[in-house]
């Protein structure tokens, strides 16, 4: 049973950097169209 816990917690791992990538490029991208915003103004 460990043998598959570990191995199911490398693939939850992976997952969990894929999603945080996302996560991470979403919040630059949207901080990144909202200061142009704060310049115009």
């Amino acid at each position: 049973m460990d043998g598959k816990l570990s191995e199911r917690h490398g693939e939850t791992s992976l997952f969990d950097i894929y999603l945080r990538l996302c996560t991470v490029t979403a919040t630059i991208h949207l901080s990144l169209c909202r200061h142009p915003n704060k310049a115009r103004r």
